[in-house]
């Protein structure tokens, strides 16, 4: 009992759903299973804090060689020489890699926080982690074009070809963002349901109208956000499978917000229940 009052004093839960087991020493393969969880989620947490280092540092680089460029493109719109010329492409150059090297971090970083991420369906990953490995992979081959590239020519083309990718760039990345988002609440869905039927065990020796208005009120929203969650991935997965995920992302704050307040009440529903036993 005393671990539903931990998690209740959150507002929203963000633990992994295992460490909701009901707590039971005799089952060993079920405690080896949950220490395994753990140590992965661990392992992932621990692989975030080292990306998030490098994709920090990275973008410090990369915006103080943007300052750079700005100043050699200056500098070669006023003098028009050829030292000029070498300048601003070298700049250029080592501007567009180190863009392309933020992005390759960036979309690790989304990468490996989609396979961490508890409540989204494994067949809806699997798509979008697949488009981040297309994306990322595109973003290699044109850092090498870059690298290979001598002329301003070459420059200007890559970075139209850049220009033109990165409308996929930015729609892939959205994707991922919008799973990540609405998994999360999915996953404190799944750890409240499980909350709930604890609770229902805890108060099976108890009666009284006033108890069992509770736990119909608590069920009717517990059971209208999983039907709501269930309607918005639908929604969700077909503009995926579409690739028209645009305009999901554009309303992801209207679309969540919702759910994030009914998650509340039930959390607030639950500690209600929970200092009546």
């Amino acid at each position: 009992m005393k671990y539903l009052l931990i998690l209740l004093s959150f507002t929203l839960l963000v633990l992994p759903t295992s460490c909701l087991a009901q707590e039971n020493p005799d089952e060993q393969n079920s405690q080896e299973q949950t220490e395994q969880v753990i140590l992965q989620k661990q392992r992932f947490d621990a692989e975030l804090v080292e990306l998030n280092n490098i994709y920090r540092g990275q973008l410090s680089e990369y915006r103080l060689a943007e300052k750079e460029f700005v100043i050699a493109r200056d500098q070669y719109r006023q003098l028009q020489t050829l030292a000029s010329i070498n300048e601003v492409t070298d700049v250029a150059s080592k501007v567009m890699k180190l863009r392309n090297q933020v992005l390759i971090t960036y979309f690790d970083l989304l990468r490996v926080s989609l396979i961490a991420a508890e409540g989204v369906e494994l067949s809806l990953k699997e798509l979008v982690l697949n488009r981040l490995e297309v994306q990322k992979n595109w973003l290699q081959t044109h850092q090498q074009a870059i690298s290979g590239a001598n002329d301003r020519e070459q420059l200007n083309q890559l970075s139209d070809a850049f220009t033109t990718q990165s409308l996929i760039l930015v729609d892939v990345a959205q994707q991922t963002i919008s799973l990540l988002s609405l998994g999360k609440l999915q996953n404190v869905l799944d750890q409240l349901t499980a909350i709930n039927q604890d609770l229902l065990k805890e108060e099976a020796s108890q009666s009284g109208i006033a108890l069992e208005r509770s736990v119909r009120e608590t069920e009717r929203i517990n059971q209208f956000l999983v039907d709501l969650l269930k309607a918005t991935w639908t929604s969700l997965e077909v503009d995926l499978r579409e690739e028209n995920s645009g305009s999901f992302y554009n309303n992801l704050s209207k679309t969540l917000n919702p759910i994030y307040a009914d998650l509340n009440k039930l959390v607030s529903f639950l500690q209600e229940r929970l200092r009546q036993l």
